[in-house]
């Protein structure tokens, strides 16, 4: 069974409609890999699991970039007091 058996498939407009994304940035995702997607008559379609996928990822690397901001205020706060 395949990746896209096993989940509920969304087509190019529901994707972009979804993400509250442009078609260009979409297919920019698609192209890049960031999306994993199926090309299917003129559209692709895109196994929800893929765009649970994308959004938990794109959180954790929200997550780092605030965690190394604090990181890097923590550590110009010591030196100005120094």
């Amino acid at each position: 069974m395949s990746w896209l058996d096993e989940n509920i498939i969304y087509t190019t407009k529901e994707t972009i409609e979804y993400l509250k994304i442009s078609k260009p940035t979409f297919l920019k995702l698609v192209h890049s890999g960031k999306i994993r997607a199926v090309k299917v008559g003129n559209g692709w379609r895109v196994p929800e699991s893929e765009l649970f996928r994308l959004l938990n990822s794109e959180e954790k690397l929200r997550d780092q970039r605030i965690h190394n901001q604090d990181l890097k205020e923590k550590i110009n706060g010591k030196k100005k007091k120094i």
